[in-house]
C-alpha cells in the first residue's frame, strides 16, 4: 500500500524568449511525459512573481506613509487650535509663550 507523502511544493523555472503563458502547453506536455500524475499550474513570468511578492511590503509602506502624513497634519491642527486658544489676544504663539520667561 502506497502512502501519500505530505504536500511539498515543487517549482520549475524555465527560461524562454516567448511569453510564459504561450509556453504553458509545451511545458505541461514535457512534464506529463516524465510524470503524468504531476500537475503543472501557475505558469507565469518571473517579473509577475517578483511584482506580486513585493505587493504586501509595498502596501505596508504606503499605509505607514499615509499614517505618518495624517499624524503630521493632525499634530499641526492641534498645535494651531491650542496656539489660538492660549494666545488670548497676544501676538506670541503657544510655543513661544510656553518657553518665554515673561509668562
Amino acid at each position: 500500500m502506497e502512502q501519500d507523502a505530505p504536500f511539498m511544493p515543487q517549482f520549475l523555472a524555465v527560461r524562454t524568449a516567448a511569453d510564459a503563458t504561450a509556453f504553458a502547453g509545451p511545458l505541461r506536455a514535457a512534464v506529463a511525459r516524465v510524470d503524468p500524475r504531476q500537475p503543472v499550474f501557475l505558469v507565469t513570468s518571473m517579473e509577475a512573481l517578483r511584482h506580486n511578492s513585493a505587493a504586501e511590503r509595498r502596501f505596508s509602506v504606503v499605509t505607514l506613509g499615509h499614517s505618518a502624513a495624517g499624524a503630521g497634519v493632525g499634530g499641526g491642527g492641534i498645535y494651531g487650535v491650542v496656539s489660538y486658544s492660549w494666545r488670548g489676544g497676544r501676538r506670541k504663539s503657544a510655543f513661544a509663550w510656553l518657553w518665554s520667561a515673561d509668562r
